[in-house]
């Protein structure tokens, strides 16, 4: 996979726009490291993506944006297009046995978007339109997963545990430990620091 990701670095053109779609999903799909490569082949896959904006379908943007988000990149070049009202208007005709699917992708942008905090030239977000029902997950804590993050935290003060996190009404989290951002002195007194 390392001697694939030079060639595309080195003539990302030659590329077609189901060769990058492609390139963009198996790379996210199979979470491959490329090291110190990887800013060099996300940079040069976004240009030759965004010189087929005229040709993509709509969903086909949806596609590269979310398997790029995978990959931790949130190029606005591409994210822009696909959050402007006139692009979102397309996706209220999609078809039923595909509707889940194309949830799925906006959920994951949208929770990207909102775990990432990416530096984007305007905020963007996902319109709760396309984000279809929230899913009330019903599924219980690992039974060992739970009995271990309880051992872990038995010895960590001012620490707390939540188990069963559903965030934002897409993305069961089983457990999270928050820390405090307030250092406290040892008179007791919580002393604020700006984050």
């Amino acid at each position: 996979m390392e001697a694939f990701a030079l060639k595309v670095i080195e003539n990302p053109k030659a590329l077609t726009l189901k060769d990058l779609l492609c390139v963009v999903k198996v790379y996210s799909s199979l979470n491959y490291d490329l090291q110190h490569r990887k800013q060099q082949f996300l940079d040069s896959l976004i240009p030759a993506l965004v010189s087929y904006l005229p040709k993509m379908s709509s969903f086909e943007l949806l596609k590269a944006v979310y398997h790029l988000c995978l990959l931790g990149h949130f190029p606005s070049a591409l994210l822009e297009p696909l959050l402007q009202s006139s692009t979102l208007e397309k996706f209220k005709s999609t078809d039923p046995n595909y509707l889940a699917n194309q949830e799925r992708m906006f959920q994951t942008v949208n929770l990207c978007l909102h775990l990432e905090h990416p530096v984007l030239p305007q905020p963007l977000t996902v319109p709760p339109a396309v984000l279809g029902a929230p899913v009330l997950d019903s599924r219980a804590v690992i039974p060992e997963l739970s009995q271990c993050l309880q051992s872990v935290m038995e010895d960590q003060a001012n620490t707390t545990l939540q188990e069963r996190v559903l965030l934002l009404g897409f993305y069961f989290i089983d457990g999270v430990i928050t820390k405090p951002l307030t250092s406290e002195t040892d008179s007791g007194s919580a002393e604020s620091r700006p984050r």
